[in-house]
């Protein structure tokens, strides 16, 4: 069980350090205006590489910021169809 469970931890912080990879990248490329309104990804960001804060936030506490968000939605739907 713990082998099982520490390979869905890999896949998921696979995927989110995809997702932060490109969207610095797009980030990049399109000198942080790309037509569209700042999400909470860019937000996050954006305090993180301001800092300033008692203590600094690091891409681990975005990628778990965003797994409460996922985890939230599914235990709220699945409570729904209950």
């Amino acid at each position: 069980m713990r082998s099982k469970l520490l390979k869905l931890y890999r896949t998921i912080d696979k995927v989110f350090n995809d997702i932060l990879k490109d969207h610095k990248q797009c980030r990049i490329i399109d000198k942080g205006d790309h037509g569209q309104e700042e999400d909470l990804l860019d937000v996050l960001l954006q305090v993180k590489n301001k800092g300033g804060l008692e203590f600094p936030i690091t891409n681990n506490n975005i990628k778990a910021i965003f797994m409460d968000i996922f985890a939230g939605g599914t235990d709220t739907s699945s409570n729904t169809i209950e």
